[in-house]
């Protein structure tokens, strides 16, 4: 799930392959930036392996290409269909693990 809060995609989960990337180049001098996230992105890891959604997405993603009676146009609905199921509820559970560890981070500003 890629990050549309932001004017730059700093890191994406992969329900496909379960792998987790930071954009490096754009995080590189920002170790809180880096932190947050690497959170953000860990949460929506844990969301896919730890749901009952996101378990059955993430069997639906790894079977998608190896069902060869459905069309490539078919096999996106349905990516495109899961997707927008739980982008809500991903981006919002994400984006409060992220401000949480901002929190702990910084404290509260007088």
């Amino acid at each position: 799930m890629s990050s549309y809060w932001h004017n730059t995609i700093l890191g994406k989960y992969s329900p496909e392959d379960r792998w987790v990337g930071l954009d490096f180049r754009n995080l590189f001098l920002d170790p809180l930036s880096t932190k947050l996230t690497h959170i953000h992105e860990l949460t929506h890891s844990v969301l896919s392996r730890s749901t009952d959604f996101g378990q059955a997405t993430e069997v639906i993603y790894q079977l998608l290409p190896r069902m060869k009676h459905l069309k490539p146009e078919d096999k996106d609905l349905i990516r495109q269909s899961l997707r927008n199921a739980q982008i809500f509820t991903q981006e919002g559970s994400a984006c409060l693990m992220e401000l949480l560890r901002l929190k702990s981070e910084i404290g509260r500003q007088p």
